[in-house]
């Protein structure tokens, strides 16, 4: 794959060079700022900042052969509207931008400190995914526990505030992608990152949707936040007849999809140990449970 000067080793090129096509998983050339699938043939654009693999974006003619040189710059939310309206994965919202009570700050905080620990208890990783990256809440960590930090997301501007509130820019890629076909072969990234996405997706089908594809894609670790189905918070909606547990999973469900897939939990952490919902699983593949 030839790289064109603009992405010569930049953490752009780097990214390149591990994606396969979302949709049938074969390589991918490159050509005039996209890449080509080589086996169902489809293009997806290069931009300045991002690559944009989500699957809606496939194309069988080069996207840089029909757009003018004044649309190139990037897809804007504009394009996307309508997607994020109707897809959980795109309608997470920046709860940053709503964190204005104290109790709401530090549970943030919190948060962080969880994703901070768990990483700095796994060996270091050369590529860490970051999905659903929104705007790069806890990329801070993740840009010291490997080489190269991915911010993936579905929402383009998310990635790009993460990208430029990056203190190490040189190791930061950014990925437009769908968290169901992510554009990665089996075991490719050594570590993901996937904080308050679950959470979201309203079908307990579409939680293990994900948490399988996670740990398809990962070869080493997986930090996943979910809601518990058996914290006292889901327990008291249920006696409350509010049957939808909001978004939550059980532990034992979890357990048994990672055996599945040659993983184990290896630690679990409650956001609040007073009734919280919202825990964070560190998954890790078989074959480095050794050096953890």
């Amino acid at each position: 794959m030839n790289a064109p000067a603009s992405t010569f080793d930049s953490p752009l090129k780097q990214l390149i060079e591990v994606l396969v096509c979302p949709l049938c998983h074969s390589s991918l050339s490159e050509e005039h700022q996209a890449l080509q699938c080589k086996g169902c043939f489809k293009y997806y654009p290069i931009l300045p900042d991002m690559v944009m693999m989500a699957p809606d974006q496939a194309t069988l003619i080069n996207p840089t052969d029909v757009t003018s040189s004044d649309d190139t710059d990037a897809p804007t939310g504009e394009i996307y509207d309508d997607t994020i309206k109707d897809q959980s994965f795109e309608t997470i919202s920046d709860e940053l931008a709503d964190a204005q009570s104290n109790h709401q700050i530090r549970r943030i905080q919190h948060e962080l400190h969880i994703v901070t620990r768990m990483l700095s208890e796994l060996p270091a990783s050369t590529r860490l995914l970051n999905l659903a990256c929104r705007g790069g809440r806890f990329s801070g960590p993740m840009q010291s526990a490997t080489r190269l930090l991915i911010e993936a997301d579905r929402n383009p501007q998310k990635i790009r505030e993460a990208i430029d509130g990056a203190m190490n820019p040189p190791k930061v890629a950014g990925l437009n992608c769908d968290a169901f076909q992510l554009p990665f072969a089996d075991d490719t990234i050594e570590g993901v990152v996937c904080a308050r996405l679950s959470h979201h997706l309203k079908s307990e089908s579409a939680r293990e949707r994900l948490l399988v594809e996670l740990l398809r894609v990962s070869s080493g670790f997986v930090v996943f936040s979910f809601n518990d189905a058996r914290s006292i918070s889901c327990l008291s909606r249920r006696l409350r007849r509010r049957m939808d547990n909001n978004g939550a999973m059980d532990i034992n469900d979890i357990h048994a999809l990672c055996r599945v897939r040659g993983a184990t939990v290896l630690d679990l952490e409650t956001v609040s140990p007073f009734g919280s919902r919202h825990r964070y699983a560190c998954i890790v593949k078989e074959d480095i449970i050794r050096s953890v």
